[in-house]
């Protein structure tokens, strides 16, 4: 009987292997560049020092989700979830100041109507304390080569309508879905969704929002977000004004500095340089490199390369980085084995 039972269990792992081993032979789908989990730590403000956070993003083809969690922070308080100054719903703390929102681009829990990728978030206090803060790295650019580059925006039937799903142009046209072209899923270019006829839209404007009527890809075209309102009234995209006066903070970009307005503490929060009053138009921040004396700093990466970024000496010796001397990341002075140059 043992004898058996000896035999019986060296078959189960048997199987056991077999199917692993499978599953490590059998190739997956490319999938979607931009696909994937973000986790970025949420940085606190002098308004909050002992408050920690997380925002935790997860894109699958025109599906968005977005987790906020939250601990230290007043006790059993609203607070506005802000991405790039509008306001896309609340997170409301327990008695011992802990709190966590749930956002998704479908209708469940509280509505995500934009891509949070490459946004700043924010949670700000009832008393118009911004207490929390993080920028959301963008979506990662395609490696040329890749065979996610042939992939297509496919709209399907399924039960909400129509989805717009990240495929092959043979997939799609196997599974008689119709070929939208390139693109990314979001706004959805399918034509029967949900969205499509009209949403509430909350647009950035002057340092707050307004609200409009949008189909959601007029929306997001105009770098607002959708919310699960019916109406402009009462105004469901008002969020408290900050309590400090915002100043012009010029945050890296891709392209050298933006000019954004944030509070004086919000722009340092983010690493940004304070100009003091005005409009961002015209755009007074510095183009190319650093102010103080910019350098191509190679910053290791968890595959073993480098990537080079435009950082203050300072700066990257700090972040661990190699300092290679003054001039832009293009070409890749960090021989191009991290991915693509930032400025």
């Amino acid at each position: 009987m043992i004898a058996d039972r000896r035999a019986g269990l060296a078959g189960a792992l048997g199987v056991l292997a077999a199917l692993a081993a499978l599953a490590l032979a059998t190739p997956a789908r490319a999938g979607n560049p931009g696909s994937g989990k973000i986790s970025e730590e949420l940085t606190a403000t002098a308004a909050a020092p002992g408050a920690r956070g997380r925002a935790v993003v997860i894109v699958r083809d025109s599906e968005r989700r977005l987790r906020v969690a939250a601990r230290g922070l007043q006790r059993r308080t609203t607070h506005d979830v802000i991405l790039d100054r509008v306001k896309i719903g609340t997170l409301t703390t327990s008695g011992r100041g802990n709190g966590r929102a749930r956002f998704r681009s479908r209708p469940h829990d509280q509505l995500l109507g934009t891509d949070p990728r490459g946004k700043t978030i924010i949670l700000r206090r009832a008393d118009a304390a911004d207490v929390l803060i993080a920028n959301i790295p963008g979506p990662r650019d395609p490696t040329p080569g890749d065979p996610s580059d042939d992939l297509i925006r496919c709209c399907l039937p399924d039960d909400r309508g129509t989805e717009c799903e990240d495929r092959t142009a043979d997939e799609c046209a196997a599974r008689r879905g119709v070929d939208m072209g390139p693109g990314s899923c979001l706004p959805n270019p399918c034509g029967s969704s949900a969205r499509a006829a009209g949403s509430i839209c909350c647009v950035p404007e002057d340092g707050g929002t307004r609200c409009e009527d949008r189909t959601e890809a007029d929306c997001v075209a105009e770098g607002g977000a959708v919310v699960s309102a019916s109406s402009c009234t009462p105004d469901p995209c008002a969020s408290l004004p900050p309590t400090e006066p915002e100043i012009r903070c010029c945050l890296r970009s891709d392209d050298g500095f933006e000019c954004e307005d944030r509070t004086a503490e919000t722009c340092a929060a983010q690493g940004g340089i304070d100009m003091g009053s005005g409009t961002c138009s015209p755009n007074p921040c510095p183009t190319g490199g650093a102010p103080g004396g910019g350098v191509r700093c190679c910053v290791p990466e968890s595959d073993g390369g480098a990537e080079c970024e435009v950082r203050t000496a300072d700066e990257c010796a700090a972040r661990g980085g190699t300092d290679v001397g003054p001039g832009t990341c293009e070409p890749d002075s960090c021989g191009g084995s991290g991915g693509s140059a930032r400025h």
